[in-house]
C-alpha cells in the first residue's frame, strides 16, 4: 500500500514533465514578519520519503517541501530548481528557510550552500546536513515556534544528534 505524500515533492521526473510548481506552498504566520520554511533536499527519492513520513507523524506543514536531485540532473539545473522553490510567495511575504540536506559535501548540500551564499540576506537561510527522520519531524513541529532560520536550524541539528545512538558499546 502506498501512502499519499501531501507535501510538494519537487522530484526530477516531475520537473522534466513540467509538473513542478515554481515555489513552495505556505501562508504567513499571524503576528510575525517572517515565515520559516523547511526544505528537505537529497539525492534520489530520500527527501520526499523523509518529508512524507514526517508529515504522517507530525501532520501536514504548509511551509515544507522536498526537492530531489535526479540521477542525471546537473548541479546547474538543480540550482535553478532550488532557487525557484525558495522564491517568495505571490504576496511577497518575507521568508526564512532551513534547508535540510542528506549528505555533507554532496551535490544537494553544495548547491544549497551556494544558494544561501547568493541570497541578499544569507542569514535568512540555514543549511543543515545529515537529515534524518527525527530532524524533519522536529522541524515540522517547531517551525511555527521559531522566529528565525538560525534558531530552528540549531534546534533541529541538536535533535538529530540526540537521535544518533550506538557506537562501540552497541557492538560489545
Amino acid at each position: 500500500m502506498t501512502l499519499p505524500v501531501r507535501a510538494p515533492i519537487l522530484g526530477y521526473e516531475a520537473h522534466r514533465m513540467g509538473e513542478v510548481p515554481s515555489r513552495g506552498r505556505g501562508g504567513q504566520r499571524r503576528g510575525r514578519s517572517a515565515v520559516v520554511a523547511v526544505v528537505v533536499v537529497s539525492h534520489g527519492n530520500l527527501a520526499g520519503a523523509l518529508l512524507g513520513t514526517a508529515e504522517m507523524i507530525a501532520g501536514r506543514c504548509p511551509n515544507a517541501l522536498a526537492l530531489e536531485l535526479g540521477p542525471d540532473e546537473s548541479p546547474e539545473v538543480f540550482h535553478r530548481r532550488l532557487l525557484g522553490a525558495l522564491a517568495k510567495g505571490d504576496n511577497g511575504e518575507p521568508r526564512e528557510w532551513v534547508i535540510l540536506t542528506d549528505l555533507l559535501g554532496g551535490t544537494p548540500h553544495r548547491v544549497a550552500a551556494m544558494v544561501r551564499d547568493e541570497m541578499p540576506n544569507p542569514r535568512a537561510c540555514a543549511v543543515v546536513s545529515g537529515a534524518n527522520l527525527a530532524m524533519v519531524v522536529d522541524a515540522l513541529l517547531s517551525c511555527d515556534g521559531e522566529t528565525d532560520a538560525r534558531s530552528l536550524a540549531l534546534h533541529v541539528a541538536s535533535t538529530g544528534l540526540q537521535q544518533v545512538r550506538g557506537g562501540a558499546e552497541a557492538f560489545q
